[in-house]
């Protein structure tokens, strides 16, 4: 067993070694020769609002050399305190001083990837839920004025490969079937007005929490999703595994992914699986092993077209060269399975 621990301790110095002389490049294509490949990934905006032009290229290559296609910016404004990641002329709205979204599209054109646009989204949502119709439509109303100033000022970026709404549903959000129909009015607001001025398809990445399930079981889940997405237009469900936040455990994804996909097939629309690369730890969060990855994909493989993870950027992240103790604590992860 020393000997054992001893030529480990050995494995993990050289593999170390390795990280530090590698390029950000040779890194990446060390992840994309792994069996995890991912469509796209989420990147949220305060990670990434000051990043410049080259910033993004170098990201957006690592993205590419591990097979990512598209990259999903989560929001870029928020409607509660009215900022925005670009230079919005939108009343009462103040802007970043770098436009986030212009860098990022620009590098996404130059090196040949896709980026899905998230709009705005205010924290109350996690208070209002789908109780409130008023405050419902006045955000929706936001939220199509924030679409119709980015198509106008960047929809030439031949990158824009598609929307995401970014208010996430789960149990909590609409318990009664009149919440579900706010819901379903809510988003039918947002998705009809994108749908009316571009060809572009709509991602949405609701969860469910198996530690609610007593508030509402799978079997209310799937009309949940159901009377939520009702003729909303919207075109991709990437649900949510939680299993990074510990919402749901390993065992529970097969039952989670079938009965979600009972709606999504009765409503017609794709089904995604939005992998969690992350461990929850006292320590925070942390890059999540390989294998348990693994396990999630394979697991949701027979139900979802495609993967996103949430996210490449931040927990697998190796242009970020302060993080890299991230990269080395997924590899000893990894090694020690």
């Amino acid at each position: 067993m020393l000997r054992w621990k001893k030529i480990s301790f050995i494995m993990l110095m050289i593999i170390i070694a390795i990280v530090f002389s590698y390029s950000a490049q040779e890194v990446s294509t060390t992840l994309a020769q792994r069996d995890e490949v991912f469509n796209a990934s989420f990147i949220q905006y305060w990670h990434a609002k000051d990043w410049d032009k080259p910033r993004w290229v170098k990201e957006l290559l690592m993205l590419k050399k591990a097979k990512v296609e598209e990259v999903i910016i989560q929001s870029i404004a928020d409607t509660k305190d009215k900022f925005a990641v670009y230079p919005t002329s939108i009343e009462g709205y103040r802007f970043n001083s770098i436009d986030m979204l212009y860098n990022a599209l620009s590098a996404a054109d130059f090196v040949g990837m896709r980026v899905r646009i998230g709009l705005g989204f205010s924290d109350d949502w996690w208070f209002k839920n789908a109780m409130d119709l008023d405050w419902l439509l006045r955000e929706a109303n936001d939220n199509k004025m924030i679409f119709n100033e980015v198509l106008e000022k960047y929809g030439d970026h031949t990158s824009i490969g598609g929307w995401y709404i970014p208010y996430e549903f789960y149990q909590f959000t609409a318990i009664t079937k009149n919440y579900q129909n706010n819901l379903n009015i809510f988003l039918k607001e947002i998705a009809r007005e994108i749908k009316s001025k571009s060809d572009k398809d709509i991602m949405i990445s609701p969860f469910y929490n198996s530690n609610y399930s007593w508030v509402m079981p799978l079997a209310g889940w799937r009309k949940l999703v159901e009377n939520a997405l009702r003729n909303t237009g919207i075109d991709i469900l990437a649900l949510q595994d939680g299993v990074g936040v510990r919402h749901n455990g390993i065992k529970q994804l097969n039952d989670l992914f079938a009965y979600t996909k009972e709606s999504t097939d009765k409503l017609g629309i794709k089904l995604y699986g939005n992998i969690e690369t992350f461990e929850t730890t006292s320590k925070g969060n942390m890059p999540a092993a390989k294998e348990r990855i693994s396990i999630q994909m394979l697991l949701q493989k027979p139900y979802v077209e495609r993967f996103v993870a949430f996210s490449l950027n931040h927990y697998q992240n190796y242009e970020e060269r302060e993080e890299i103790h991230n990269f080395i604590n997924y590899l000893e992860e990894s090694l020690y399975y």
